[in-house]
């Protein structure tokens, strides 16, 4: 599997974690998505702000409801930016976010292109798909501390259309995500599946270990 050029999480994925909740920075929305867009000592000129405008095109053009990407959006960041406070829907803000990244592009004098996902991407969907199995009823329980994140329960089946309609690595990127935010423990067992899974997607050598804690958490 081709490697990404990033040690840690990025994308949509990791534009999250710039708007981890609550959401309480200097820096206005926007300008938080520039930030992330932009590139890392030693990642080539663009990577960043390409990774997260495909990511973002590929959601905002896919068959989700507007409703199941605002949860993941909810779930992922805990709550950053809640879209309705700031008076704009899920997909309105999806198209903010390519802007700044296209406007990121032309600044760098790069082309923005579409590139197609690899058929071993695609076969990733079934394990992906069974790790999200095995915490569906952690993540569909709402809580005092998640339901701010997802009071409809329906993060575990947004998941699973991210993995089927999307993007499996974007699927399993996210679903990373929601872990952390929810706390939800996991055993080394499944650690190390996931650690594979990375692998397998290419990910750089900080990205999975973002999860590691929640082994101690049982």
């Amino acid at each position: 599997m081709k490697r990404h050029p990033f040690a840690f999480d990025f994308g949509f994925s990791g534009l999250t974690k710039w708007f981890y909740g609550p959401w309480q920075h200097e820096r206005t929305a926007l300008q938080t998505v520039g930030d992330a867009a932009t590139d890392r000592l030693d990642e080539p000129a663009g990577s960043e702000a390409s990774a997260l405008r495909s990511d973002t095109v590929r959601l905002l053009e896919s068959s989700l409801s507007t409703d199941h990407i605002a949860t993941l959006w909810r779930a992922a960041s805990n709550q950053g930016h809640s879209t309705p406070y700031f008076g704009t829907d899920a997909r309105d803000w999806l198209r903010q976010i390519v802007e700044v990244c296209d406007e990121k592009l032309r600044t760098l004098r790069l082309t923005a292109e579409a590139t197609p996902l690899r058929s071993e991407l695609w076969a990733q969907t079934e394990p992906v798909l069974r790790e999200i199995s095995l915490v569906r009823d952690k993540l569909s329980l709402t809580t005092d501390s998640t339901r701010h994140m997802d009071p409809t329960g329906s993060v575990a089946e947004a998941l699973d259309e991210v993995v089927i309609t999307v993007n499996p690595d974007l699927g399993f990127r996210l679903f990373l995500r929601v872990l952390n935010t929810y706390g939800t423990p996991i055993t080394e067992g499944q650690y190390v599946r996931f650690e594979a899974l990375g692998e397998r997607f290419g990910y750089g050598e900080f990205h999975v270990v973002d999860v590691e804690w929640l082994t101690h958490q049982r």
